[in-house]
């Protein structure tokens, strides 16, 4: 049994993080105070591991992370992985193959822990948003084939008429999770990230308060954008 008597969930960017993705004094200033009382202190962030190790340091008193919009579970302590969840190969395929056709930017990002590496795509028009993430990533672009990967946490498309495709693409994927967020880059653009259907930040909610058997009554969660929905509405 856990010693924890209950949970709190913050996301990071525009929620934990300022706009220089600095965490505020009186911020930090609470997670001593939820220690005490035996609050798990959860951070819960569409970034992935290398984008959150970018913005947080080891020691970043949390006690557990939740990452890439729920698709992984880690205790940061030792930064063991708990749990993950991974899109399958021919889902992998049809999708980039509807991005490809609307001529939309995107990534496909390997599964967890390596989720920096990734295959980029540019379309006739990169946008700035796509142009600055793909200078983030640069090292990590993978040359040879996507068909190749069997697994992937994530596919990632960036468009400014996400409307226009959003409902065709969540009538021809409904078996998977499609989330609409906004870019971290540029506070603006809006991201189509897919997903396996059961990675988002309700169901990692979920999942962490059975694993540290805390009720969900004894849940609470702070959040600002799309994928933080669901983990708002399944705390209490």
């Amino acid at each position: 049994m856990s010693d924890f008597t209950a949970m709190m969930l913050t996301d990071l960017d525009g929620t934990l993080l300022a706009n220089d993705k600095s965490v505020s004094k009186i911020n930090l200033q609470m997670f001593p105070l939820l220690a005490e009382k035996k609050v798990a202190r959860v951070a819960a962030t569409g970034r992935s591991l290398y984008g959150v190790h970018s913005v947080l340091p080891e020691d970043f008193p949390i006690d557990y992370l939740i990452f890439s919009s729920g698709a992984g579970i880690m205790r940061w302590p030792d930064k063991k992985v708990l749990k993950s969840y991974t899109v399958g190969q021919q889902d992998i395929h049809d999708v980039a193959d509807f991005f490809i056709k609307a001529d939309l930017d995107f990534f496909i990002h390997h599964p967890i822990p390596h989720t920096h590496y990734c295959y980029c795509f540019n379309s006739s028009n990169p946008s700035e948003d796509h142009l600055i993430r793909l200078k983030i990533y640069k090292d990590f672009v993978c040359k040879n084939d996507f068909k190749e990967l069997k697994e992937a946490t994530q596919l990632l498309a960036i468009t400014d008429k996400s409307e226009s495709y959003l409902p065709e693409l969540r009538k021809n994927f409904s078996h998977l999770n499609i989330i609409r967020t906004t870019s971290p880059i540029d506070g603006k653009i809006v991201w189509i990230e897919v997903f396996h259907p059961e990675a988002d930040k309700g169901h990692a909610s979920r999942w962490l308060s059975k694993y540290l058997q805390i009720d969900r009554n004894s849940t609470m969660s702070v959040g600002n954008d799309y994928n933080d929905l669901k983990m708002l509405e399944w705390t209490r």
